[in-house]
């Protein structure tokens, strides 16, 4: 594994631990409050980032 890959993976795995800890301790009430109209949630948001990273790594995948 490359050095620059293993760096990727890492922040990767940096960026999944700073989710956990945003969420820890959040009632289900409180990681589905909005804000205000229009305005997403904590868990909407999460959503948002997986399936955005989930639609756009095959096309990663395909172009490499």
């Amino acid at each position: 594994m490359t050095p620059e890959l293993q760096e990727l993976l890492r922040q990767i795995d940096a960026i999944k631990a700073d989710g956990h800890a945003v969420c820890a301790g959040l009632s289900e009430s409180q990681f589905n409050w909005r804000p205000g109209e229009g305005r997403w949630s904590i868990a909407e948001c999460l959503v948002h980032l997986n399936v955005t990273v989930a639609r756009t790594l095959p096309a990663f995948d395909t172009a490499i």
